[in-house]
Parts: C-alpha cells; structure tokens; sequence
C-alpha cells in the first residue's frame, strides 16, 4: 500500500539515506510525478462507470409481457428479432444458436460485446472483467484509465525498485564488511 511507500520513499530513502542533492531532487520528482499518475489512474478507473446498453436495448413493458407470454423458445427468438429490428444499430447473433443475445437479469437485448456482471448486477459493454481489487468492471468507458492504472502501477514499482537497489546493495556490502572484521 502507498501509506507505508510514500514515508519509505520520502523520508527514509531520500533525506536521511541520499547525500547528494541534487540527486535527491530528482528522485524526489520522479517519484511525486509517478505517484501523482499512479493516483490519477486510480482514481479514474473507480469513479469512471464502465456503461451500460442505453435505454433503446432495455424491453418496453408491452415487449416484455409479450416475451414473457411466449412459450416456445422460437416465438421467443422470433419477438426478439422483430424488436433487435427496430435498434440503432445491428446485433450479430451467436452462429450456433442463431438468436439474439438477451439478459434475462436486466431485461435487454444484448449488444455485442455485453455481458451480464453477476457481482455489479448489471450488463456492461465491451465488459473485460470484473476486478476484485477495484470492486469495479472493466468496460467500454473506463478501460483505458483501468490500462493507465496498469502501467503507472509499472512504472511507479520500476522506479522505487531501480533507484533503491544500487543503495540497498551498498549498504549490504557495508554490513557484510563489518561482520567479517
């Protein structure tokens, strides 16, 4: 967790174990620029809500009383291809099933590339998955900030990983030599 990087980092690392000044500027900068991204990122991928198919897709209540009267799985096929007609955009269905794709849970027709999240309870386009860690889906609109939060992750690891190591290495050196006196 960042709680226990950043006083690490900062205050450990960078004024009591750096000499040098202007080396502890910049490390200092990179670090606060890298965390700063970090956080963006972060913050961006929560508050950002993944979408969900617009009201056009949901079934009117007439549409659905018609569906749900329907026994047949081909009168059911046959009312949902009728209303798929009628959205603004064409749905391909599945080539072994040769139906529309419909969310029984939200009551759509399901664009392509939507699928029902069984934990957010909802449909999301373009749904990459659900993340534990963020408790949010990865969708049409927030999977660029969700790609961000996994490269500035990378390069906020990479730095504190590529600036503390030579340090580490030295300091134990620096014991290894004591103990061997």
């Amino acid at each position: 967790s960042d709680r226990y990087a950043h006083p690490a980092y900062v205050e450990l690392f960078c004024w009591i174990l750096l000499t040098r000044a202007m080396q502890r500027v910049v490390f200092l900068c990179l670090f606060h620029v890298c965390f700063g991204m970090f956080s963006w990122s972060f913050w961006k991928t929560l508050s950002t809500t993944p979408s969900s198919p617009s009201v056009e897709f949901q079934l009117s209540s007439s549409d659905s009383l018609l569906y749900e009267q329907e026994c047949g799985g081909m009168e059911k096929s046959q009312i949902l291809l009728e209303i798929s007609r009628k959205l603004p955009i064409h749905t391909q269905f599945t080539p072994a099933a040769r139906a529309i794709r419909f969310c029984h849970h939200c009551q759509l027709i399901k664009p392509d590339c939507c699928h029902h999240c069984s934990v957010c309870q909802m449909c999301v386009l373009k749904m990459d998955h659900h993340c534990p860690w963020l408790n949010n889906c990865i969708g049409f609109y927030n999977y660029k900030f969700f790609m961000l939060f996994l490269l500035y992750s990378l390069l906020y690891c990479l730095l504190i990983v590529t600036t503390v190591t030579p340090t580490f290495i030295q300091l134990w050196l620096y014991n290894v030599f004591l103990l061997m006196q």
